[in-house]
């Protein structure tokens, strides 16, 4: 059985009115798509404290960002139901956006709320200066056209996927891992700025049992001795840097520092089928903290 049912959708805002800058999207992007879900979904004009609200538990707004931050404030290791992959760091204005955001559990089986939100960020604007696209195009993964704003309704059910450790057919001596958007890892509450393998596989470990506990099937891991085998794979070169980011949190009304790693790793030695197989893993779901922002997006080369 495979452990995770997952949904990806390809946005396209076509035509936007002004270019933006594409640095940092995730940002903007997640911040936008929590404010104009809950305006969408919210009763109330988004006016009222949703942990007093009577109808919280049946709000789509509410379980997919609200009970995260509970479950957060009381200790326990909470993913949000919904990856960004978001461009990072280009050269140039866009004038075009394409961005993917990947779905689990009950966002994937409501994940006609994601369409509805990205239309009416579309049409209300992006980041205070309101920048709205002209078109907006949704695919899935399989490159099926799943919305078009210029008809306004679904145009067919997107395809799914799911993906099992088991299926993992990836194998390699030396590895490279490319660190595409930033990477936050941290030990003993400091940021890791330069992560060896069993670092990389002590938090891939973590990411797949919070994810599978949560939206999938988990399957029984021998974690020690993965995690022991990991420790003997070198390290043969690391081009990576911590670069700083801010985000303006609306919520706690103040800036935030949300940096990471970037660049590339090199490693070799004897992998296991489970390193490949959580490695293989962590291209689709990320790995790291704050992956609804987009962080953590790697690619691998063998």
């Amino acid at each position: 059985m495979a452990e995770l049912k997952y949904l990806k959708l390809k946005i396209e805002f076509k035509n936007l009115e002004k270019k933006v800058y594409p640095y940092f999207l995730g940002a903007l992007i997640r911040g936008n798509f929590g404010y104009y879900l809950r305006k969408t979904v919210c009763p109330f004009n988004i006016r009222r404290r949703c942990n007093k609200c009577i109808i919280k538990e049946k709000c789509f707004y509410y379980n997919v960002f609200e009970t995260i931050k509970e479950r957060e404030n009381m200790g326990e290791n909470a993913p949000h139901p919904f990856i960004l992959e978001v461009p990072f760091n280009e050269d140039e204005y866009l004038d075009t956006l394409n961005f993917s955001v990947i779905l689990l559990g009950d966002a994937l089986k409501n994940y006609e709320y994601f369409i509805l939100v990205f239309y009416e960020m579309a049409k209300g604007g992006l980041s205070r200066s309101k920048i709205k696209a002209r078109r907006v195009l949704i695919r899935d993964e399989f490159d099926n056209l799943i919305f078009d704003s210029k008809d306004g309704k679904l145009l067919r059910k997107p395809r799914y996927k799911t993906f099992s450790l088991k299926d993992n057919d990836f194998k390699a001596k030396k590895l490279e891992i490319h660190y595409i958007t930033p990477l936050r890892l941290f030990s003993e509450k400091k940021p890791v700025e330069n992560p060896n393998f069993e670092t990389l596989i002590r938090a891939l470990l973590r990411r797949y049992m919070y994810l599978t506990n949560d939206y999938g099937n988990p399957i029984e891991l021998d974690t020690k001795k993965i995690i022991e085998s990991s420790k003997g794979i070198e390290t043969v070169s690391s081009n990576v840097k911590w670069i700083k980011l801010k985000r303006y949190s609306s919520r706690k009304r103040r800036k935030l520092f949300v940096g990471g790693l970037i660049g590339s790793q090199s490693f070799s030695g004897e992998f296991s089928f489970y390193h490949l197989a959580l490695l293989k893993f962590a291209e689709i779901f990320h790995i790291g903290k704050q992956v609804s922002f987009g962080h953590g997006q790697i690619k691998l080369k063998g």
